[in-house]
């Protein structure tokens, strides 16, 4: 009966990773215009590993979406690190999937504490994280600027057909930006660095939609997040940030994708 168990383990071991497809819309440093298109605020620094979304100044909104569209039927692990300093503190970043067939798809959200994601056209699924509270605000105006109490937040948003409505929050126990921090090696040399990943396993059973889970260096913010929504057909990975009157340094680096068939992301 034990080698039965280790054979049927070692089994489901091998068809994961033999359906999984590693790295399918990767970029390495620096993130790669072959795979990524890079609008609006969005730049990469000269000899730098790092994309810039936003700079600290305000009013900026900058994003970076795949080439590589994507099924309903396939789980997405989402990874990158992502740093946010300088400035006075605002707004955050979203990560998010959005239908590759909408008319103008995935054009630019607002910016403020719309993060570049509320406003996005074709837009399915929005994972934020919320440093000035606009994003947790029930609201999400396109361009909201007043700061709300629900600073250091995870919040998911739904589709630009449902209005981008809010499904949730997830608080932080730590700070998403070094306000203090006057250059990015400095908040990187005192460990403000977030190693994010965001998992989405397609549901496989009615209704349908995605569990998504959330892990930032290595410690769950959330699991078993259901997100209960028909998917599109073919589906665009996006990471936005933004500022609005106050601002931070939004960066990334390591941004990679991958894809699998199996429930190989838990």
């Amino acid at each position: 009966m034990k080698n039965r168990t280790i054979k049927k383990l070692a089994t489901a071991m091998f068809l994961c990773a033999g359906m999984a497809i590693a790295a399918t819309a990767s970029a390495a440093t620096p993130i790669s215009a072959h795979e990524w298109d890079i609008s609006g605020t969005a730049s990469q620094g000269q000899g730098t590993d790092w994309l810039t979304l936003a700079a600290s100044r305000p009013y900026q909104v900058g994003s970076v979406q795949s080439k590589t569209a994507y099924g309903p039927n396939e789980n997405l692990k989402i990874e990158f690190d992502y740093v946010s300093w300088g400035g006075t503190g605002a707004d955050g970043l979203a990560v998010y999937l959005f239908n590759a067939d909408a008319n103008n798809a995935g054009a630019s959200g607002a910016d403020g504490g719309a993060l570049g994601y509320c406003g996005v056209k074709g837009a399915y699924v929005g994972i934020g994280l919320d440093q000035y509270g606009t994003f947790t605000d029930g609201e999400c105006k396109h361009g909201k600027h007043e700061r709300m109490p629900y600073t250091n937040n995870t919040v998911i948003r739904g589709s630009e057909a449902n209005n981008y409505a809010f499904q949730g929050s997830y608080w932080i126990d730590a700070p998403l930006d070094c306000m203090s921090c006057t250059s990015r090696e400095q908040a990187i040399g005192i460990g403000f660095v977030k190693r994010v990943v965001v998992e989405l396993n397609s549901r496989q059973t009615s209704p349908a939609g995605y569990t998504i889970n959330l892990w930032m260096n290595g410690l769950a913010v959330f699991r078993g997040f259901e997100y209960i929504q028909d998917a599109p057909r073919r589906m665009k990975v996006g990471i936005s940030a933004a500022t609005g009157a106050a601002n931070n340094y939004h960066e990334i680096r390591n941004l990679q994708v991958s894809s699998s068939h199996e429930e190989c992301f838990d």
